[in-house]
């Protein structure tokens, strides 16, 4: 049976049927495991673009003291490649650098209430971006980002304090529970504890309920951008927009309650054997080492100190074992990734962006060009290229630059008419200042931004049709429609 009509016009996917569901089910697995320290899924990956179009639409830069703030608006001629160097939306003098370093206030904790259990400490960060910006602007939804498996708001240090900066919104950073900082004290928090999805989006539901205060836009990668249109289905009274970075197609490997353990700490002893056994593989430092350089485009941006980072969370408690025990056996959530995604775009006019690094070998753009086709191709999707399952923290001008961008002109869905999108800004009605957000009309057709990074790497925004445009591609699209 098709999708019931919505407001902003009816779905295009039509439910696979029940043999089919159980082979994907099965792929899922396969590469949940890969995820999760097994040898790359490299099939589903497309092959890197190979340079840039030799000729753009040019772009003229607009500075903004003190921080340099700069957005992009077309001028009217043509001529050679335009290259962004050091924008200054994500650039600062040494002085500028430092004063957003020290803004960003960590060390924070919230109690997230389990009633009767205990509570447990949820760790995040945040910056108030009214203060670092010394132009007047009109109150503006604030930022919450997540983060992906095994990593924590540390992975977002490169993106907080500058889009905060640039934009003048409240930017927030959460670990999920038993992730980065965010995990239990004493023994007795463990009690009645499921770590797993059930647990993160009633987190994710009370942190904006009970820390942030309004509809925030939600900016996740990974499993953070599984969660996040999860919650926006849900609870859209809570969200203001969704910016997917490499978003998780779906998360955990039992779609209900193991008859033997329901996944609540403390765990049997069987199961706790093989969850610490494959939980201290996975926190060996060659094996860290090994798992980003396999999602990484630009290895050098996989440094020890990220190394470092998501080994000091891993080892940050001794509870991380029974953690991650729990999270092998936690039930899926009730809703799929595009279910969700559908309900939070069609249903609740939620404005969502897809942006997908094309190199990922775990998330690679197949994904993205299925959720895109999934809402009609209405939501504009990106690629940045060369990068891999991480944009925000392997290209972080880049995506600052995209999300900058993105929350001006918050593209939303015209309830008249089921075929136009309309580029707005939410405080002034004016059009958006980018030719980035004109919608796609064929896989030919590409606006491109090339964003030059702090190591010189230039990395190339692509706004595409998301049609495919190899073997792999149509392959998938014959396969999953």
């Amino acid at each position: 049976a098709m999708f019931p009509p919505s407001r902003a016009g009816t779905r295009s996917c039509r439910a696979p049927p029940a043999r089919l569901r159980y082979t994907m089910a099965h792929v899922r697995v396969v590469i949940g495991l890969a995820c999760l320290g097994s040898p790359s899924v490299g099939w589903l990956s497309s092959s890197p673009a190979r340079g840039v179009p030799t000729r753009l639409r040019p772009l003229r830069v607009v500075s903004e003291p003190p921080l340099n703030t700069r957005s992009l608006e077309p001028t009217p001629d043509d001529s050679d490649n335009t290259v962004l160097e050091q924008p200054g939306v994500f650039r600062a003098t040494d002085d500028d650098e430092t004063r957003l370093v020290a803004a960003v206030e960590r060390g924070n904790f919230w109690e997230l209430d389990r009633s009767p259990n205990a509570s447990v400490p949820v760790h995040y960060s945040f910056v108030d971006g009214t203060k670092l910006r010394r132009t007047s602007a009109p109150a503006s939804a604030p930022v919450v980002f997540l983060h992906g498996f095994g990593a924590g708001e540390f992975h977002f240090e490169g993106n907080m304090a500058a889009v905060a900066a640039a934009t003048g919104r409240r930017c927030y950073g959460m670990d999920l529970v038993a992730q980065g900082r965010s995990w239990p004290r004493a023994r007795e928090e463990l009690a009645g504890l499921r770590v797993g999805a059930d647990t993160w989006l009633t987190q994710l539901e009370k942190f904006l309920e009970e820390v942030v205060g309004e509809r925030a836009v939600l900016a996740g990668n990974s499993l953070g951008g599984f969660l996040a249109t999860v919650v926006a289905a849900r609870r859209p009274d809570l969200v203001a927009g969704l910016f997917l970075l490499n978003p998780t197609p779906f998360w955990g490997f039992v779609r209900e309650e193991s008859r033997l353990w329901d996944a609540r700490l403390p765990a049997p002893a069987g199961p706790r054997t093989l969850g610490a056994l494959w939980f201290d593989a996975l926190r060996d430092e060659k094996t860290v080492q090994r798992l980003l350089r396999q999602v990484y485009a630009s290895p050098e941006r996989c440094d020890d100190r990220l190394v470092r980072q998501i080994l000091d969370a891993a080892r940050s408690s001794s509870f991380g074992p029974e953690a991650f025990t729990s999270i092998l056996f936690s039930p899926a959530a009730p809703e799929t990734f595009e279910d969700a995604l559908q309900t939070a775009f069609f249903d609740h006019d939620v404005p969502v962006a897809l942006v997908f690094g094309r190199e990922d070998p775990w998330v690679s753009p197949p994904w993205g060009q299925r959720a895109h086709r999934r809402l009609d191709r209405r939501a504009p999707y990106f690629e940045l290229s060369p990068t891999g399952h991480c944009p925000h923290h392997e290209s972080p001008l880049a995506t600052n630059y995209l999300l900058c961008d993105w929350l001006e002109t918050m593209p939303t869905l015209a309830s008249d008419d089921a075929t136009a999108v309309l580029d707005v800004r939410p405080n002034s009605g004016s059009s958006s200042t980018s030719d980035l957000w004109r919608p796609a009309t064929s896989p030919t057709d590409r606006r491109v931004v090339v964003i030059r990074e702090d190591d010189g790497r230039d990395v190339t925004i692509a706004r595409v049709d998301g049609a495919p445009r190899n073997l792999v591609e149509r392959a998938a699209l014959a396969v999953w429609g």
